[in-house]
Formats: C-alpha cells, structure tokens, sequence
C-alpha cells in the first residue's frame, strides 16, 4: 500500500513507472555498449599505432609526394595548434578546481612537471599562457590561427590587460621572440645598470692524461670535500653528489676534482680510511670507485648594456664572420677575435711583429710570378669584384622559391655564378649573386645532381681532414 501511495505521491501511474526504469535498463545497457565498442576502437589504434612506430609511418612518408607531405605537415600543423589550446583550456580549468591537490601536488606547476612530464619552462609557458587566455579570451584565437606562439603569449602575458589588448596584440602578431621581449621592456622599462665583472668557477670533464696516477698533483695540494647539490632543482630521489676537490698551490685559477654520486641506500658501513685511501686523500681510490674527474676553470661573467645600435653591429659582424664559424658565433669567441685584431694593428707589440715580418719578407714583392691565370681564367674571383656583388645584393641571399619567397639569410654567404664556371661562366657582375651555403648547394645539386654533388663533398670532406691530419 506504502508502495502506491509513492506512486500516486509522484503523479504516476505503476505503468509508466515500470516503462521508465525499463528505458533507463535500456539506457545502461547502450551505455556499456558504446563504452565497449570505444575500448575496440581505442585497442586497434594501439595496435595501428605500433605498426606506425615499427616504420609503416616512414614508409608512407616517402609514398608521398613533395606537395603532398607540404600538405600533410601543415595540416598536422594547425591540429597541432588546436590540440595546443585545448590543453591550455585544461589546465585552466584543473587548476581552477585544484585538482592537482588531492593528487599529492601544491602547486599546478609541481601537477605539470611530476604527473604531465613536462618540463620546468616548457610547464611554465603553458601555464601562463593559459592564464592569459583565460584573462584575455581574444589570445586563443590568434593561437589558433598560428599569429601567436605559446612562447609569445608567455611574454606578452607579463603586460597584457583586457584594458591594453587593441593596442598591443598587433605589434605583437607575427614578431620574433626579440621583438617581443623588446615590446615587453617598453612597456615595463627598467633601470641603467652598471657594467660588472663577476667571477665564476665552472665544471668541465677532465681531459684523459697518459700514465695517469691515483695520486693528487703535486706542488703541496689539499684536498677540501664539498656537497654539490641542488634539491630543489633536483627531482625527488635524485642522487646527491659529492664531489672531493684537489686545488693545486701552483694552478691559481684550476682545480682537479673527483665527482661521485652518494647514493642513499648505500648498505656497504666501511670506515673512511677504506673509502678515501689509507692517507685519506680521495684520489687514492678514484678508479677503484668510479669517480669521474672534472677540471673546476675559473672564468668570468661581464654584464653590461648596450644600444640598439650597437647589437645591430654585432649581427653585422657575426654575419661577415659566418663563414668562419659555420656552426655559430658565441660573444666570447667574437669579442676575442675583435680584441686580437685591435691589438695586432694597434699595440706596440703588434706593430713591431709587422715590421719584422715585412722585414722577413725582404724582396718577396718582386718574386716572378709565371704562369699565373688572368683573373677571368681563373675560378678566383678578385676581393674587390666579391664586394661590389655583396654590396649590391644587400648582404643577403638571394635564393627565391618558385612562389617568389626569397631566402635573405645573413650567414655564410658565398659568392655563386649563375652559369656555372665549369660550363663557361665568367665573373661578370650580372653572372655573379649571393648565396648562403645551403642554397648554393640545392643550386648545384639542381646542376650536377645529388650524388655527384654527394661523392665531391666526400671528397673534399677527406681532402681536408688528410690535409689537418
């Protein structure tokens, strides 16, 4: 009777109470088919994407043609970016329910590296990137259109306002990472600092010496034992290290040092003098125990600031001297080549190493020089002609694309005729241009062939290292 009462209590009938639960079976059961058909699906991708990584992805990548993995690669671009902003979504919405909280993290940055495996700047980018978006909504679209990066949302985040967003998100579309931090600083200006001159200790790898001993140097040394070790920045069950440091009394800037890991579950209760040696120095069992020795180098960090004027020179010079240094210029490497330069033109011991060596070279001016080429017979071409052509094409390559894009790379320029030298070409202006290495190699490759143009490159790769052999 309690039973129809709650019917009636409710405003239905038995039937329609029995027709509903049915429907809600029915309901459960669709449910739990759909979620077993999803697991089907979610097994044969698994096993579709094993097949990819056993080399059926790479073996369909070069099915394709040159247009069409342009195509695809773009394509998996723009997914790339909309699965980018919808990881953004999802932090913002973890961390506004805390989530990462019941999970054992204090913080959404600790949830990103510990649980996502990100790591720490990659983390931090996203997270303030997703924080921006979510104060800013107008900066998703641009991250989806591919106007803005994830790195240039992480900066401009610092300044970026709903108040302030008509007026800096266009200086900011499409800009280099300088550009930006250039647009930030305006914007939040700092102070003048004063040039200063920090020194440093660094760690390098000790260089394998012949006849090395376990014993330290000579000359007086000391052996001081410090812990090196940051946890903070360490992982959690990361080992701690210990290094055991051997200063020399004669080096004055370098030290010898013997870097171990400590390990924690170490059960081996040995006394000292079995560890260290019997004279306690540390370098007494350095290859019993594995110990990796490392050269502590005293350097120096020089912080100063400059004008705009002055890095556009800088470009310029790591630009002329790419050629040099194909793989990169570092700020060291350039300032000392400036330095030694000003001093050899410009010291008294400089100039007085000229004058012995122009005296040296007596009467080598007045040397015969017989069966020298014309410079148009030679492939040669003079200095003052490889000016001109970089003056006239701007410093830049002039490669361009079948779509008119032009190359316009500032580093290793070489000069290339346009109708080959080997096939009649001259150095007249009009047949010479500027091109960076990469290009005036696709243009012979486009000439020659790539195994013709592979088989010189071998060649003149072994001619040079016999020749420094």
């Amino acid at each position: 009777m309690g039973g129809v009462v709650m019917y009636q209590y409710q405003g239905h009938s038995r039937e329609q109470l029995i027709a509903r639960e049915r429907g809600i079976r029915s309901q459960r059961d669709m449910s739990k088919a759909c979620e077993q058909r999803d697991a089907r699906r979610a097994r044969a991708a698994g096993r579709g994407s094993k097949a990819h990584a056993s080399g059926g992805a790479r073996r369909a990548l070069r099915a394709l043609s040159d247009a069409g993995l342009i195509m695809q690669l773009e394509k998996l671009r723009g997914e790339e970016r909309s699965i980018q902003l919808e990881i953004l979504y999802y932090l913002s919405e973890l961390e506004h329910r805390r989530l990462y909280l019941p999970r054992g993290y204090s913080s959404l940055f600790e949830f990103c590296t510990g649980h996502l495996n990100y790591s720490r700047p990659a983390a931090m980018r996203r997270i303030t990137a997703a924080r921006c978006i979510e104060r800013v909504p107008d900066v998703a679209q641009l991250l989806l259109s591919g106007r803005l990066s994830l790195t240039a949302i992480a900066l401009i985040s610092k300044i970026l306002t709903r108040e302030n967003a008509a007026e800096i998100l266009p200086h900011a579309i499409g800009r280099s990472t300088r550009d930006i931090e250039m647009l930030v600083s305006r914007h939040r200006p700092g102070r003048v600092r004063r040039d200063r001159v920090k020194p440093v200790c660094v760690m390098r790898p000790a260089e394998p010496s012949c006849g090395s001993t376990a014993t330290g140097p000579p000359g007086g040394a000391r052996t001081a034992e410090s812990a090196i070790g940051t946890r903070a920045a360490e992982p959690t069950g990361a080992p701690e290290c210990q290094a055991n440091l051997t200063f020399s009394s004669g080096a004055g800037t370098k030290c010898q040092a013997n870097l171990t890991p400590r390990n924690n579950h170490s059960t081996d209760n040995k006394p000292d003098t079995e560890k260290t040696g019997q004279n306690g120095s540390a370098h007494g069992s350095a290859h019993d125990t594995g110990l990796e020795r490392v050269v502590i180098e005293q350097m120096f960090t020089l912080e100063f600031m400059v004008k705009a004027e002055f890095m556009k020179k800088v470009e310029r010079l790591k630009s002329l001297l790419s050629n040099r240094y194909p793989t990169g210029l570092d700020f060291e490497t350039l300032f000392e080549v400036l330095i030694d330069d000003y001093l050899e033109h410009h010291s008294p011991e400089g100039r007085n190493k000229k004058r012995a060596h122009k005296a040296k070279a007596g009467n080598s001016k007045k040397t015969q020089r017989t069966g020298r080429l014309s410079d148009q017979h030679s492939r040669h071409i003079p200095e003052s002609v490889r000016d001109r052509v970089y003056q006239r094409d701007g410093g830049r390559c002039t490669y361009q694309s079948p779509d008119g894009k032009r190359c316009g790379s500032r580093h290793n320029l070489q000069v290339d005729h346009i109708q080959p030298y080997a096939q009649g070409g001259t150095h007249a202006m009009s047949n010479l241009r500027l091109l960076c290495a990469m290009h005036n190699r696709l243009e012979a490759e486009r000439l020659y062939g790539k195994e013709f143009m592979k088989r010189y490159h071998a060649r003149e790769s072994l001619t040079i290292y016999t020749a420094n052999k």
